[in-house]
């Protein structure tokens, strides 16, 4: 009948109603000098690499090229700087280091710093044979601790005369990489705690200008930590900062990787800083999405979400004071696939933790930073959702203030999950009232970032992923990288200062809003 018809329509548009209710978030950003915070760039100060001998590539070199250009990376940090294949070991006091200088020369030539990782292990001072990685890094002890720290006084001479002690006090002098565990370090702890001793000391040597520290760990043990800083502080050790590797699970939340590893980190660094009267900082030598390689999320659309999302969410969690924070900043590993641990992968995608492709093209990951580096000034605006419906806080927004540009300001969205929890896409709604400026928004762009968008793994995929692409189709796939401004954005003037911005972020989705006013 026609009243049971009614009746059906009727509860159709309820259930659409609550769907679109369920689905829609209302955000609400005030740009205002009297809502702003500072915004730290944690993200941008350091990057990790492949091992040492790769920095000798033309293609290596041009892909961190890439991101010293479009991201602003300071320093980079690679394994393996005393390897054989760099060849600064021939014997016992038979020392080249003419490789290790056209290393940095090269570096400093593009204005980044290196962030020097003191390993591995030179055959000729080593107490064995086991090895890690492709590229057989030597992963035992020094047979002699003596030889050890004269060789590291004379190299570490030998850069304050070639560069000036000005320019290498600049650096960071990290002892070995992950050495409890057994993975990267064959030795015991002790042994690690005596190379400590013996590489610091010889730095030290040198000058008190230098900056030594360690361990270079993987996830937080906090007895691992406690034990080497006790040993060092009861040996009245020179130590200048922590370091530590950071990766989050993909099976638990950001805000358990913050309590269960973070925080412990903290906590014991902050122990032996009341303790001893110091103020080691942190830095974080290591770090991405998750651990370990091969993984999906480090070639496509995931990585950018993930980074879009904590650039705001480690503001509020772990930088609460900014650049004071105990945590300086994070290394992203990797700037690109010219890697070897594994050996070689001629694949243009292959689940590497690098940024950019063997071939050098941006993945999602480096067009994120780029994105912040673009339109993310060091200053935020006052952001809170109206709706109740952030269904496992799955959706970041955040305001910035342009840095070059007056009347130029950007809103970032992301939603991103641990790869393991639950996700969905939703409608949003941004209603952006600007009390900083008297002149209307004049002008709205987009860019985005998610499986249909500056995503090329796609367009490699669809090219049934050809191991050795041809110049034609590295042009091709490199054209679905690039960042598109996107001006037909659906957007209104609501009243004089507010306008009401809508679209969709899917699930591992990154939008950024550029708004110009004039």
């Amino acid at each position: 009948s026609k009243s049971i018809m009614l009746w059906l329509l009727s509860l159709a548009a309820c259930l659409l109603l609550n769907a679109n209710a369920d689905t829609l978030q209302e955000w609400k950003v005030s740009i205002s000098d009297s809502s702003s915070s500072p915004f730290y760039h944690f993200w941008d100060q350091s990057v990790g690499s492949g091992h040492a001998a790769l920095m000798l590539r033309e293609d290596w070199r041009a892909w961190l090229k890439q991101g010293v250009d479009h991201i602003g990376f300071q320093y980079v940090r690679g394994h393996g700087i005393l390897d054989d294949d760099v060849g600064s070991v021939n014997g016992i006091n038979d020392y080249s280091f003419i490789n290790i200088d056209k290393i940095y020369q090269h570096l400093l030539s593009i204005n980044v710093k290196p962030y020097v990782e003191i390993s591995f292990m030179p055959d000729a001072f080593a107490s064995g044979n086991a090895t890690i990685c492709h590229y057989k890094g030597n992963k035992t002890p020094p047979k002699d601790y003596n030889v050890w720290g004269n060789f590291i006084q004379q190299w570490v001479q030998h850069l304050v005369d070639q560069f000036g002690i000005d320019e290498v006090s600049t650096w960071y002098f990290e002892v070995w990489n992950e050495p409890f565990g057994k993975t990267f370090w064959d030795g015991t702890f002790q042994q690690y705690y005596e190379l400590y001793n013996y590489t610091a000391l010889a730095i030290k040597s040198v000058s008190d200008k230098l900056r030594v520290g360690g361990p270079a760990q993987c996830c937080v043990v906090p007895s691992w930590l406690d034990g080497f800083l006790n040993y060092t502080f009861t040996n009245a050790l020179p130590i200048d900062f922590v370091s530590w590797h950071s990766y989050p699970n993909t099976k638990a939340s950001l805000a358990s990787f913050v309590t269960d590893e973070i925080v412990p980190l903290q906590q014991v660094v902050q122990k032996y800083n009341t303790k001893y009267g110091v103020n080691l900082p942190v830095y974080i030598s290591e770090w991405s999405s998750t651990c370990c390689a091969p993984q999906s999320g480090y070639d496509d659309e995931y990585n950018a979400a993930y980074l879009i999302y904590v650039a705001m969410y480690f503001q509020q969690t772990i930088y609460p004071q900014q650049a004071d924070s105990m945590i300086k900043w994070m290394s992203y590993w990797s700037i690109s696939d010219v890697f070897e641990e594994g050996g070689f992968n001629s694949n243009e995608f292959n689940g590497l933790y690098g940024m950019q492709t063997i071939r050098g093209i941006p993945k999602p990951a480096f067009r994120a930073m780029q994105l912040l580096n673009t339109f993310g000034g060091n200053v935020s605006f006052e952001t809170s959702i109206m709706t109740q419906n952030n269904v496992n806080e799955t959706v970041i927004v955040y305001a910035l203030k342009n840095a070059n540009a007056a009347n130029r300001y950007s809103v970032f969205v992301a939603n991103f999950n641990s790869a393991a929890l639950p996700i969905q896409s939703f409608d949003i709604s941004v209603y952006v009232n600007n009390g900083n400026n008297a002149n209307k928004l004049s002008q709205v762009s987009m860019y985005r970032i998610d499986a249909e968008h500056t995503n090329p793994i796609v367009a490699w995929k669809n090219m049934s992923s050809p191991v050795y692409p041809n110049q034609k189709q590295l042009q091709s796939i490199n054209a679905t990288s690039q960042l598109v401004e996107i001006s037909n954005v659906d957007w209104k003037q609501v009243n004089s200062s507010t306008v009401q911005i809508n679209f969709n972020i899917p699930v591992y989705g990154v939008v950024v809003l550029d708004l110009q006013y004039s």
